[in-house]
């Protein structure tokens, strides 16, 4: 007499269905870890930027001028080059931003050329004076009015190219909240900022 068994394992059916179950596990979680990564990175790039920002505080504390752009991506400053990129040696600072790309730099001609504090201290005293005429300039708004800065650095986030105003290279910027077509992080030095921070007095 042969009793009902049934074989030990799974049937196609109840494979198909454990294949369903994963695959909708995977759908959800891949997206979700793609936005964290996007979260941290974006995180460091913002984290990063106020180093270099700190660090080029400091540069002008020391030196009484600001750098020069790096033009040719050696990240040593090249005279007399206002916009490129980072100069990441003369600063002491890590080369790139968190999805690879070198930061892009545009710095007030007259603040690289000061060689003395009174000196350094007067330029960023007139760049507030001379009000549009002076650049680089940022908008803190999309399509707002722009304001002269100090220094300006930027990273091109994860399209790896400035988008928008950015890309138009006439030296005003924006910075603003990301967007599907705007994902630029923007950090800019205020003259009377600066002022400030290096104890210029009037």
């Amino acid at each position: 007499m042969h009793g009902d068994h049934r074989e030990a394992g799974l049937t196609l059916i109840e494979l198909a269905i454990v294949l369903v179950v994963l695959g909708i596990i995977l759908g959800m979680t891949l997206p979700l870890l793609s936005e964290l990564t996007r979260h941290r990175h974006y995180r460091s790039a913002q984290k990063e930027l106020e180093e270099i920002k700190e660090a080029l505080i400091g540069y002008a504390a020391i030196h009484f001028r600001l750098p020069n752009a790096d033009a040719n991506g050696d990240g040593v400053q090249d005279t007399g080059q206002v916009t490129g990129t980072i100069p990441f040696v003369d600063l002491g600072l890590g080369a790139v931003d968190p999805w690879r790309n070198a930061y892009q730099y545009d710095v007030n001609q007259r603040l690289t050329n000061t060689n003395n504090l009174q000196a350094l201290c007067s330029a960023l005293a007139s760049i507030g004076a001379t009000g549009a005429t002076e650049l680089p300039q940022v908008a803190f708004s999309a399509g707002g009015p722009s304001s002269p800065q100090a220094a300006v650095v930027i990273s091109m986030g994860e399209n790896s190219r400035l988008d928008e105003e950015n890309a138009d290279k006439d030296r005003v910027y924006e910075a603003r909240t990301p967007t599907a077509t705007f994902d630029d992080i923007t950090v800019a030095i205020a003259p009377n900022a600066l002022y400030t921070r290096l104890s210029c007095s009037p």
